[in-house]
């Protein structure tokens, strides 16, 4: 055997390892994009105008992310009652919240322009079940979610 053999040899098992790992590579890249499709979240969003309390304004079954929930009032009295995986995580009026807005980042509370009161809460992670409710014997002049329900 002679030095010319040898390199011949490494350079045969650097490409045979080079179409391997193309090979895998695109192998995995398909997997990848099938399982992204398959569990890709259903996104569903409500828009409310005009909102009577007290209402029950979420109670699903499944895992997901609240996105994003707000409610506006040019009234403050009244409770956000957020269950998740069926324990309760908030059961909480607007100055509760206010008072911890500026140390929670998932949760804002102001007062806009001095006449509407907002309550904003965001990324709420759930595996089994999400309810949320408000109480008050007031109307919200608006209430949104956007919500992601991951498909089974």
């Amino acid at each position: 055997m002679n030095i010319f053999d040898d390199a011949i040899r490494i350079v045969i098992a650097e490409e045979t390892a080079r179409q391997t790992a193309e090979e895998m590579t695109k192998k995995l890249k398909d997997k990848i994009i099938v399982e992204n499709k398959e569990k890709r979240p259903s996104t569903t969003s409500k828009y409310l105008r005009n909102v009577s309390l007290p209402i029950d304004l979420i109670d699903i079954n499944g895992s997901g992310v609240l996105r994003e929930i707000f409610i506006r009032s040019s009234d403050k009295n009244f409770t956000f009652w957020l269950f998740v995986d069926g324990d309760i995580v908030y059961n909480n009026d607007w100055e509760w919240f206010y008072e911890i807005s500026t140390m929670v980042s998932e949760i804002g509370a102001f007062q806009d322009d001095d006449e509407y009161y907002v309550l904003s809460l965001s990324d709420i992670k759930f595996s089994s079940s999400l309810t949320v409710r408000i109480d008050g014997n007031i109307t919200a002049d608006a209430v949104f979610y956007k919500l992601e329900i991951e498909k089974e």
